[in-house]
């Protein structure tokens, strides 16, 4: 669904594609308009976007599509940073590489209407969040591989007069822009997203995309086997997965080799794996353009098993879809035959049945591919996770035998596969209980991807408890607390700023950069304060950079909306009556900020916005008590 967006306008990159004639932008614009991209389905910002007008040419308005911003949300999970979005330059990279049709028309009042190009922007390397093979997050990774960070939709006009820009993919118009330029600057900027999520619909083959140097030395990489013969065809199906699951794990550079490795060897069933279980193997690294491409007899139900996945996860529900309707006669026939099976039968899946059916492409025979995946099936260890083994350098596993890594595997399948039924969830939950360390750590971490969608105030008070936890390893501790931060409550910041006060926590790393993700406008002052303090070198970086992050983003931020307002009054109210120890400086901020709402917004907070209409499920006191808070400091801000 498109919306007229006047502020935080959107393009959206993940409902947006094109190509055409690439060149390299050169000039610097000097007058700029930022906004945020607002994704139509859940409108997250998922990349940042700029008009500007050029100096040379002063009637002409660049619009930069960029990976980097402000406001830009993560990937989903404790791998993302706020401020970056790998999808995001994934599909830049895709955009460049010229898998789409494209026309960029700018249309004049008087009628003239002239035709745009597509211009180069940065690349470089996506800021990320690394689990390291000891246990630890490096915190200020970054991905292995570089990226475009932005590209640049250049309309080519020269004449003056309002003109309305509009971008057209494959037929369908994906970006209107109505605007005038006077004086160098824009004037009565309307921005229009035709966003959604079916830009793959058309796409080839994502292997096909990337810059230079990337499709090289891909290349290369996958003309060295990963591992001898002799050496691979001594192990199991699991003695396999361990392997190249290690090997992954300390050279994550060579996922691709790996994954043209066992394409050519005809390893399905470790693909399929890969493909549930890995975080971002299905789309990211090519697993099911490796599946169909080989017309294997799991490749049907592997994008059906995607398709159902949400948008806000970014695993690969687009491609699922595109993959599933380039094949409509064997895949309709293959619906029709297993609709009752599959898991669940909704949402994107059903539409696709449904379009089969009034297609007019007649059901070819799906004999030959293997029916539904099934979530018993596919987590079917994590109920006997009682006593497992590790596999170390078996070269085959014991039929009665339940291994760490089984658990481990299926623990990350819960998290990427967006499936949040109560069973799952429990046993995920249970799980960062078990007494191995490493299934421990991989069921906390899991939160990071289940927490934003399923509260609980259980795991709130449990993670919290482990973080502070001293006889727990500095490993765990750091995983809960990330765990922890995911979580939709006010005390998760107020949290965050405590660990942050001591440097010696085994967790403030954690706490450091997800105040840089979630901090609001007290947290500067309270980590400008933090600098004072004796840090380590990493430690003073990785302030520096979360201090960096939270100062532009409240710099970007134009105004106070009535719901925010509403929120930071809650924090405040929270944080004074759970005796806070910055429930000082909360309180400040939130009486300092008003003075950024309009009149409008303010009446919006007095009308609409009571404790009753923001107040979830949190309260350190009685309701009657903390509303009565909420509505005194409510007055205070509205005098």
């Amino acid at each position: 669904m498109s919306r007229w967006l006047m502020i935080g306008a959107a393009l959206a990159v993940s409902g947006f594609a094109f190509s055409g004639v690439c060149v390299q932008a050169t000039q610097q614009a000097e007058f700029q308009e930022q906004h945020d991209y607002l994704d139509d389905d859940d409108r997250r910002p998922l990349a940042d976007l700029r008009f500007d007008v050029e100096p040379t040419h002063e009637q002409n308005l660049k619009i930069t599509v960029s990976a980097l911003g402000p406001n830009v949300e993560p990937i989903a999970g404790f791998r993302g940073i706020r401020g970056a979005n790998r999808y995001t330059a994934e599909e830049l990279e895709l955009i460049l590489a010229g898998q789409h049709k494209v026309e960029i028309i700018t249309e004049f009042e008087n009628g003239q209407s002239v035709t745009g190009r597509i211009l180069n922007g940065r690349s470089g390397a996506i800021p990320e969040r690394r689990l390291l093979p000891t246990g630890r997050i490096n915190f200020l990774a970054q991905t292995l591989d570089e990226y475009p960070l932005e590209l640049i939709i250049d309309p080519q006009t020269q004449s003056s007069g309002r003109r309305k820009t509009v971008v057209i993919v494959n037929g369908r118009a994906r970006l209107r822009c109505i605007y005038n330029i006077v004086d160098g600057h824009v004037e009565g900027l309307e921005v229009q997203s035709a966003g959604g999520h079916s830009f793959l619909a058309d796409m080839l083959a994502p292997e096909s995309a990337g810059s230079r140097l990337r499709v090289l030395l891909a290349s290369i990489q996958k003309s060295v086997p990963p591992v001898s013969d002799i050496e691979w065809n001594a192990r199991d199906l699991e003695a396999k997965w361990v392997f190249l699951s290690t090997q992954i794990a300390s050279e994550p550079a060579k996922i691709s080799a790996w994954v043209d490795f066992l394409k050519q060897k005809k390893e399905f069933q470790l693909l399929e794996w890969m493909a549930i279980y890995v975080p971002d193997a299905f789309k990211s690294h090519g697993v099911a353009d490796a599946l169909k491409s080989s017309d294997s007899p799991q490749w049907i139900r592997v994008v059906a098993w995607h398709t159902t996945g949400p948008f806000y996860l970014g695993h690969g529900e687009q491609q699922a879809t595109s993959l599933l309707t380039s094949a409509p006669g064997v895949a309709e026939h293959w619906l029709d035959t297993h609709k009752e099976k599959i898991e669940p039968w909704e949402g994107m899946i059903s539409q696709i049945y449904e379009g089969f059916k009034s297609d007019d492409v007649p059901p070819m025979d799906s004999g030959k591919y293997l029916p539904p995946l099934q979530v018993v099936d596919v987590f079917s260890h994590l109920a006997k996770s009682g006593s497992v083994v590790d596999f170390a350098d078996r070269k085959q596993a014991q039929p009665e035998a339940v291994y760490v890594h089984q658990i481990v595997r299926e623990i990350n399948g819960v998290a990427v596969s967006g499936r949040r039924n109560p069973e799952l969830l429990n046993h995920v939950r249970q799980l960062t209980a078990h007494s191995n360390e490493t299934i421990r750590q991989t069921a906390f971490l899991a939160h990071t991807y289940i927490l934003p969608s399923t509260p609980s105030l259980e795991r709130f008070d449990d993670f919290a408890r482990v973080a502070d936890d001293s006889k727990e390893s500095a490993g765990i501790r750091e995983s809960a607390l990330m765990a922890f931060s995911y979580h939709n409550h006010p005390g998760v910041l107020l949290k965050l700023h405590q660990v942050a006060s001591d440097t010696k926590h085994p967790a403030w790393n954690a706490a450091v950069s997800r105040i840089g993700d979630i901090g609001r406008g007290f947290s500067i002052s309270r980590l400008k304060e933090l600098q004072k303090a004796t840090l380590t070198t990493d430690q003073s970086k990785l302030l520096n950079d979360s201090l960096q992050r939270l100062i532009e983003r409240e710099s970007a931020q134009r105004g106070v909306a009535s719901w925010d307002m509403a929120r930071r009054i809650v924090l405040a109210v929270y944080a004074q009556q759970s005796g806070d120890p910055n429930a000082k400086h909360v309180r400040e901020w939130v009486l300092t900020s008003k003075a950024q709402m309009t009149q409008a917004d303010a009446q919006d907070l007095k009308t609409r916005w009571s404790f009753r209409s923001v107040n979830d499920f949190w309260h350190p006191t009685s309701v009657s008590e903390f509303e009565k808070s909420y509505n005194e400091l409510r007055a205070e801000v509205l005098k």
